[in-house]
């Protein structure tokens, strides 16, 4: 019954992964063709937007191959920090949503034996 009860919450938070697969969907785009238009005057490894969303993929999923990386473009060096940063916080949400959902049974459990 328990096992049961898990899965039901776990279902909960899988309109919520969606909705983060969509936003990092978009968010791969946008940096992608951002990188390239930053990137690719100065950059020989960059030639078209794909090659700018490679890029971005592998540098969200924090693999880092280096077969693409950053040249000497001061901008494209701060974007891709900035990435990073926002590729880290990506990887936290789908723990966050799953866990979210999976508590809250015990924290109604724990507030209403406060509220007693």
């Amino acid at each position: 019954r328990q096992w049961y009860q898990r899965r039901v919450r776990l279902m909960k938070s899988v309109s919520e992964l969606c909705m983060l697969v969509i936003v990092w969907a978009m968010n791969i785009t946008v940096a992608g063709v951002v990188f390239y238009y930053l990137e690719e005057p100065s950059n020989a490894l960059i030639a078209s937007g794909v090659d700018g969303m490679w890029w971005a993929i592998v540098t969200m999923s924090t693999v880092g191959y280096g077969d693409t990386y950053p040249g000497i473009v001061l901008w494209g060096k701060i974007f891709s920090t900035f990435f990073i940063w926002v590729s880290m916080v990506f990887l936290a949400l789908p723990l966050t949503i799953i866990r979210q959902h999976l508590n809250k049974p015990v924290r109604r459990e724990k507030d209403s034996e406060l509220s007693k």
